[in-house]
């Protein structure tokens, strides 16, 4: 390997972000700051900046667990309104690929769905008959298994066949609210490190963590990274 080594000094956030824009880099790896007593794997204040405005994908890396089986997470979602998501989608998978590669890992790829307005066409002022709500329901997730084993059929035809063979990826379609069944399949699965897309808007500079997306990221205790969406300008300039 061609190494090089590089002393920085200012606010860490900001010369981080900076040299990142000026060098160009594929990835940034850095070491999680524990906030201490039981919140201890809570993002600190330099990570959430740095997952906010870092203009490459970022992994915030904790201590690996003894009970952990080697495992690498990638959370992917559909967005058909929202055009430049298959860009992070292809993103997190090569992040969550060269992960699971380099370090000998299985793979993992989850892709949670859930029918919009759900809950007033079951009882709210849109309801629908009992039939009429399953036929929704099984459309919606047709659709998105639909997308999901198309996803993952190219994904892994992008790819040499031993390779392919080699990471047989485990796919999960579930259903339910992103936040809780991502954290839900961290604690199940224990994975080493989870994968996941920013989902806010490209056009406000510095806006690139949702909600959902800042809150897994707060409550799991395994190392996590973060992919940009397609256009995304950070806060912090050169």
């Amino acid at each position: 390997l061609d190494v090089s080594v590089k002393v920085y000094q200012g606010d860490p956030a900001t010369v981080l972000v900076q040299a990142a824009l000026q060098e160009e880099y594929d990835l940034l790896l850095k070491a999680h700051n524990p906030v201490g007593g039981r919140f201890s794997h809570a993002l600190s204040s330099i990570d959430r900046r740095l997952l906010r405005a870092c203009p490459c994908p970022i992994a915030i890396l904790r201590p690996q667990q003894p009970d952990h089986a080697g495992r690498i997470l990638a959370a992917v979602n559909y967005d058909p309104e929202q055009k430049d998501k298959r860009t992070i989608t292809d993103n997190i998978l090569a992040v969550a690929t060269r992960a699971a590669l380099a370090g000998f890992r299985e793979l993992h790829i989850l892709h949670v769905w859930s029918l919009y307005g759900e809950s007033s066409l079951k009882t709210g002022f849109a309801r629908v008959s009992a039939e009429r709500l399953n036929e929704l329901l099984n459309t919606e997730e047709k659709a998105h298994q639909d997308w999901l084993n198309a996803l993952v059929k190219e994904f892994l035809g992008e790819m040499g066949s031993e390779t392919a063979q080699h990471l047989a990826p485990k796919v999960y379609l579930m259903k339910g609210k992103p936040k809780q069944v991502i954290q839900q399949q961290v604690e199940q699965l224990k994975p080493d490190l989870l994968v996941i897309g920013s989902v806010a808007r490209t056009g406000l500079p510095g806006l690139t963590m949702g909600n959902t997306a800042e809150a897994i990221l707060n409550e799991v205790e395994c190392s996590v990274a973060t992919v940009k969406p397609a256009g995304f300008k950070s806060p912090i300039r050169l």
